[in-house]
């Protein structure tokens, strides 16, 4: 097949998109569109190769595999072996652990699924992920592999005009699934392959069903393609379930340009673009490492540092095309590929990278929680027995909710043992408990939220509790996190579309439910309001807080916690909102951990001696004690304890 210019500078066309979007969202809202341009070119290279050689009778199975892998692994390998060996130097420990599974995942490409099976409640930051694109290049291999056997099978047991039909249905029925289940499986939609399968098969279609066409339609219809595919770039965004109804604008446009088949590519053949799409694999490889660094540094919103990344990303994308893609031969690359395989895992296992830490040992220590057996325990909400006793005592108390409840329960316990109060406990990761209401979750049969919180509700009817308590991260169900991005969505119906309006309506019903609920058994009920969310894991501030002698400073590690004006700022809509629904009924209270753990300007993230949280918004054991006082105030005062507070 002669070389397709036109495709060449859709290549261009597709990873400046990626890379702008990535540098800038608001500049290019749906570049991220880009990637779906690319499947739509390897769909019909893909094809190209396997259709033409099997009808000329020279296809080779092992040969197209190891071609595949020729293309793909080298840079891929030496771009995660840079990131593994700069940033030992770099990284966080915690991080760089999760950083080798990310590069072994990565280079074994099944990625997608480690990044879809992190999309949830203890999920990082995206720009903490240094290899997150790299789902991309996972789900265009598992292409490779089941692709050629799916035409190889066609072509044995229909003729060559049937089995281009079945192709042409495989096409038609993914686009069905793709729409379908975008909106409601969103993260599997987004990582999975069989979601972007059609996006590479109507790429395939191109060269099953060629046009030909004169050259003012060629040019017309080249056009036409192009503008579908920019226009997606503005008229999408990440918002917009994905890659659902709305991928027919950029995927058909890609279709379009390639069927167009435009001599001299016109538009996309000037010398610039022609460069950028030779480069166009190992651009995109090396500008997300760019764009996470930059963030890192807390630079990202720096006009001159975003310039920086597009031009550094330019230049190594050169470097790794001329260098790696050009130069490196197979007995140099594949046993780099295979030992980097390793060191990720080893990394992982054995996390060497703690050897160079030098966070003080005693705050080291304390970054650290208590196991509860109980907690996130599958089948939890069909047993018998639901909630599991922690204490003994006259009064009881019933504790519910999610992993921040959990991160609570060392106080609690401690209490409730030191003021023979018996306390239940039961929760789910990522449930709040709420009634009425469902988490999107991947594992609803082992941990149905809605099944645990019903069951848990008719408790205070079998057995005389003095209290219950309810926690939760709430704002994991509007906002997520301060970049308004890794949120869980809440619904009411399984049919309701996934989106943070529908989650927030479905968290206001849920609360008026359970706040109602309860309220009408005559039980008294407190109400945790969500603890500070910090900006970086625990490891990280303190790491940052270091002075030169190695030694924690404080004023860094205030200018490294966050300040309590933007963890009220975040919290603010859903803390009204729980305090508005709790002002209704005379029995329910709010407690609110940040009038112990903020000053008048930060919600400091621990001491120059132990850290307060285990993570970005999990407490450790030594900051939960801190809410000990504040607790058994409300227990006082709740009439769950009698005598003095002294005691």
């Amino acid at each position: 097949m002669n070389f397709r210019h036109d495709i060449n500078g859709l290549r261009a066309v597709a990873v400046i998109a990626v890379v702008i979007f990535h540098i800038n969202p608001a500049l290019l809202p749906g570049g991220f569109a880009g990637v779906d341009v690319f499947f739509v070119i390897s769909g019909y290279l893909m094809t190209s190769i396997i259709w033409g050689k099997h009808d000329r009778g020279t296809f080779s199975l092992s040969a197209f595999y190891w071609a595949r892998a020729t293309r793909i692994i080298p840079a891929l390998t030496v771009f995660t072996g840079v990131l593994l060996a700069a940033n030992w130097f770099y990284l966080p420990p915690y991080d760089y652990t999760i950083l080798g599974e990310h590069a072994s995942s990565s280079l074994l490409f099944l990625s997608n699924f480690t990044y879809w099976s992190e999309a949830g409640y203890f999920d990082a930051d995206s720009h903490e992920k240094w290899l997150l694109h790299t789902w991309s290049l996972s789900v265009e291999w598992q292409f490779y592999l089941i692709y050629p056997l799916i035409v190889l099978l066609l072509k044995t047991i229909l003729p060559s005009s049937r089995a281009k039909l079945g192709l042409a249905f495989l096409t038609g029925s993914g686009l069905v699934v793709s729409a379908t289940t975008s909106k409601i499986w969103p993260e599997a939609s987004y990582f999975l392959l069989h979601t972007r399968f059609w996006e590479m098969l109507i790429g395939g279609l191109v060269y099953l069903f060629p046009v030909k066409l004169a050259a003012d339609k060629s040019r017309l219809l080249s056009l036409t393609g192009l503008a579908m595919i920019i226009a997606s770039f503005f008229l999408i965004d990440k918002q917009t379930p994905w890659p659902g109804i709305w991928a027919v604008l950029p995927v058909f446009g890609a279709f379009l340009v390639i069927i167009a088949k435009q001599e001299g590519a016109g538009l996309m053949g000037n010398v610039a673009l022609q460069k950028i799409g030779f480069w166009s694999y190992s651009i995109y490889l090396w500008h997300w490492a760019v764009v996470v660094l930059v963030f890192t540094l807390g630079q990202s919103s720096n006009y001159f540092w975003q310039a920086g990344i597009g031009v550094l990303s330019l230049a190594l994308g050169a470097a790794s095309y001329y260098w790696v893609e050009k130069r490196l031969s197979a007995k140099f690359w594949i046993p780099l590929w295979v030992f980097f395989i390793f060191a990720g895992l080893y990394v992982l296992e054995e996390k060497p990278e703690t050897y160079r830490a030098s966070i003080p040992d005693s705050v080291i220590a304390t970054i650290d929680r208590r196991s509860y057996e109980c907690f996130d325990r599958d089948y939890q909400h069909q047993k018998e027995e639901v909630a599991c006793s922690l204490s003994e005592g006259n009064a009881r108390v019933l504790v519910l909710g999610d992993s921040h409840m959990y991160a609570v329960l060392p106080a609690l316990e401690n209490l409730a043992e030191a003021h023979q109060v018996g306390m239940d406990y039961v929760g789910y990761s990522g449930c709040p408990p709420l009634l009425s209401v469902y988490p999107d979750r991947k594992d609803q049969v082992k941990k149905n939220c809605n099944a645990l919180n019903a069951a848990t509700a008719i408790l205070p009817t079998k057995k005389d509790y003095a209290a219950v308590l309810l926690a939760s991260r709430w704002t994991y169900f509007t906002e997520g996190n301060y970049e308004g991005k890794k949120n869980s969505f809440l619904f009411l119906q399984d049919t309701d579309e996934r989106s943070k309006a529908n989650s927030k309506a479905a968290l206001r019903k849920g609360i008026e439910d359970t706040f109602a609920h309860y309220a009408n058994l005559g039980v008294a009920v407190l109400v945790l309001l969500q603890v500070p969310l910090q900006e970086f894991n625990a490891d990280e501030i303190y790491l940052r807080s270091l002075d030169l002698s190695g030694s924690v400073d404080k004023m860094l590690l205030i200018q490294n916690s966050v300040s309590k004006a933007k963890h009220e700022a975040f919290q603010k809509e859903v803390n009204d909102l729980l305090s508005k629904e709790a002002a209704k009924y005379a029995n329910i209270t709010i407690v609110d951990p940040a009038s112990v753990l903020c000053d008048t300007q930060t919600c400091l993230a621990g001491s120059t001696e132990a850290s307060f949280y285990f993570d970005k918004d999990h407490l450790s054991i030594v900051g939960a004690e801190l809410l000990a006082p504040l607790l058994l105030e409300h227990f006082f005062e709740q009439g769950i304890l009698v005598g003095t507070r002294s005691d």
